[in-house]
Formats: C-alpha cells, sequence, structure tokens
C-alpha cells in the first residue's frame, strides 16, 4: 500500500510541475546556468537550473541532476550508488539598493521555496574467498521541502553569478534488501526523517539570461 502512495504522489507531483510549465510558457525572461555544490570534485554535485520570470521579482525555479553518484569496486567488492532529484519552486528578488551606484544596485538579495522529489538506490557485491557472493540492495523515493536563500551579483545583461543556502526537510522511505547464500534473505522496509539545516557550505549559482519574444 505504501509503494502505491509514493507512486501516485510522484505522479501528482509530475503532473503538476507540466501544468506550472505550461502555464509560465509564455514567460518573457528565462534564465539557464548550472548550480553547483561545494564538494565539485564529486560526480554529482551539480545540478542543471531552469528559471522563468512571473513579475518584476518573482521567478519560477527548476533544477535537476544526479546527486551523490559513486562507482566504486575491484575483483573482490563492487558498489554503486546514485539518486536523481528534480526541483520546482519560486524565488524573489530584492536590490540592496536603488541608488546609481553599481555594486550595490547590481546585488541582489534571493529567497523563496522549492519543493524536491527524486529516486535512488544502491547496490553493494562482495565474494569471498570461497566464491560465495553477498549482495545488499538499496530502493527509495525522496520527498522534500526547502527554503531558499542567497544572493545574486548581475555580472551583466546576460550573466550572473551567485550563492544560495537550502535550509529544509526531507522524508525518504525505501526498501532494503540482503541476498544471503548461507543464510535466508531478508527485505526490510523503511521510512527517514531529516532536517537538513546546514548554511555554512553555499552552492554557486551560475546563470545565462535571455528573452524569449512573445508570439
Amino acid at each position: 500500500m505504501k509503494k502505491f502512495t509514493f507512486l501516485w504522489l510522484l505522479l501528482f507531483t509530475l503532473v503538476f510541475t507540466t501544468t506550472n510549465a505550461q502555464e509560465i510558457s509564455t514567460d518573457k525572461h528565462k534564465e539557464i546556468g548550472v548550480r553547483v555544490y561545494p564538494d565539485i570534485l564529486r560526480i554529482g554535485n551539480a545540478e542543471i537550473m531552469w528559471k522563468t520570470q512571473k513579475d518584476s521579482t518573482t521567478w519560477n525555479r527548476f533544477r535537476g541532476g544526479v546527486a551523490g553518484f559513486t562507482l566504486l569496486g575491484n575483483s573482490a567488492t563492487n558498489s554503486a550508488n546514485t539518486n536523481l532529484m528534480l526541483s520546482f519552486g519560486k524565488e524573489k528578488r530584492k536590490s540592496f539598493s536603488k541608488d546609481d551606484n553599481k555594486i550595490w544596485k547590481d546585488l541582489q538579495l534571493v529567497y523563496g521555496k522549492d519543493f524536491s522529489f527524486g529516486v535512488g538506490g544502491y547496490r553493494n557485491r562482495s565474494i569471498t574467498q570461497d566464491s560465495i557472493v553477498f549482495v545488499n540492495s538499496n530502493a527509495r523515493i525522496m520527498l522534500g521541502f526547502n527554503a531558499v536563500l542567497g544572493a545574486i551579483y548581475q555580472v551583466n545583461d546576460q550573466f550572473y553569478v551567485g550563492a544560495e543556502v537550502l535550509p529544509g526537510i526531507s522524508f525518504t522511505s525505501g526498501l532494503n534488501v540482503a541476498q544471503n547464500p548461507i543464510n535466508s534473505n531478508t527485505t526490510n522496509f523503511y521510512s527517514d526523517l531529516q532536517f537538513n539545516t546546514t548554511v555554512l557550505a553555499p552552492s554557486i549559482v551560475l546563470m545565462y539570461k535571455f528573452t524569449k519574444k512573445r508570439k
């Protein structure tokens, strides 16, 4: 029953995102870019971002990517782990100053919220000296709500750079399966609620702005 409930939630979110995207497709100003996490050396620590302007201070935001992909292995063991994430929400922008000082005029405060959902899993496989194979695997669904807080600086009419943090809450539910040829196999359902309060490591945002003419 829990499995079907989460599938319906995921389907509802996809429909809502698609509908919302269609409603804002006539927005004049668009932005596309990348959001990079602090540890850029790890595969998957970057997301593609897409933003559309709703009014003079409000933007719809979408982001997605592969979060935390890892692949390790040798002759005895190997493992793979990945998370596929999609998020959507809104952000407000407010200039720090309205005077003619270019530095302060082009610096804006960004705040808002977004919702995220994703799927992920891992698989660990190990072989003993007696050629006995043990396999542990996991499949999970993730839902989250985040606050958006940051700042951007308009380098020129087309590009801006910024930094932001996303404190929030996330819910994860999944299934663990342990395949043990010696003892019986085990299956375990689990759920987890986590609070993300990390604000000391902001992500870097690089965006390109362009204007799409209305037909």
